[in-house]
């Protein structure tokens, strides 16, 4: 928890909190009408891509190895 100051008051945040996405600015809208965001699906929040980068490496990482019994 974060403490901000805004018009000499303090408020506390809540780090927790998911934020919204930079993309759409937390609409969800895409940029056509009638399309949503490509980045958070139209969700408006940020998408977590911490479990997709694990796949992605474990992905490559198992590309890496068949090319090694290729050769």
């Amino acid at each position: 928890m974060n403490t901000i100051e805004i018009n000499d008051e303090e408020l506390e945040v809540d780090d927790d909190e998911e934020s919204y996405c930079p993309h759409c600015n937390g609409s969800g809208e895409g940029m056509h009408s009638d399309s949503i965001c490509g980045y958070c699906k139209g969700s408006g929040v940020e998408r977590d891509n911490s479990s997709r980068e694990d796949w992605e490496a474990e992905r490559a990482d198992r590309q890496n190895d068949e090319a090694k019994f290729d050769d």
